[in-house]
Formats: structure tokens, C-alpha cells, sequence
């Protein structure tokens, strides 16, 4: 497979995004807001799973550093991390769509919040 080291490098990314939904629980917790907390937490380990899945699986796979598969895990990187990033918006009921969940997502992984005028 020639981008499995790329796929790779994802696993590790969307472990590592895993490991960050571990904070909003802890604060959630410390808040008293038990639900959301429990969903961080399940999100988050649905997440560890899917992505030491894919670190297993591909372990033995040597990351490439050609423009090609440079360009591929850019992109497939920003495309899949918000996928995982927009679950908890959902479980929460913060927002009522995919849509609107995926870019609350990008926007908070790209600190790229909606612009707001100073009063």
C-alpha cells in the first residue's frame, strides 16, 4: 500500500486528538455536568480506538516524506480530524446538524473562531 505510512501518522493524529477530549471531560467533572463529561469520555475512547486501530494495523509502515504523500496526509488529516472533533458536539446536542458540528470543529482545531465586531 503505497500510503500506508501517511495513514499511519493519522492514527497517531487522531490518537493524540483522543488524548485532548480528556480535558473537557475533566472540567466537565469538576463543573458537576456528569452527561457531558461521560460523552467526552466515550467519545474519546471511540476515538483511541479507531485510531491505535489504524497504528496497529499499519505499524510495521515506514512514513514516506514524497510530495505525494506529504499532500495526502495533509489533506486527509484536515478532512478526518474534525470528523472526530464534531462527535462530542453531537452527543451534547450543541448543535443540531453534521454540518454545523464539522465546522465548529475545524474552526476550534484551526483557532478560527466566527469573527465577532467590538461593541
Amino acid at each position: 500500500m503505497r500510503y500506508a505510512g501517511a495513514i499511519y501518522i493519522i492514527g497517531w493524529l487522531i490518537t493524540v486528538l483522543a488524548c485532548a477530549m480528556a480535558v473537557p471531560a475533566l472540567v466537565a467533572f469538576y463543573s458537576d455536568e456528569q452527561s457531558v463529561a461521560f460523552s467526552f469520555l466515550a467519545l474519546g475512547g471511540l476515538t483511541a480506538f479507531v485510531g491505535g486501530g489504524l497504528i496497529l494495523v499499519l505499524r510495521g509502515a515506514v512514513p514516506q516524506t514524497t510530495m505525494r504523500e506529504s499532500i495526502f496526509l495533509i489533506t486527509v488529516a484536515w478532512l478526518v480530524l474534525p470528523v472526530f472533533a464534531a462527535l462530542p458536539f453531537l452527543a451534547t446536542q450543541t448543535t443540531t446538524s453534521f454540518a454545523d458540528a464539522y465546522f465548529e470543529a475545524v474552526s476550534g482545531l484551526t483557532t478560527t473562531g466566527p469573527r465577532t465586531e467590538a461593541p
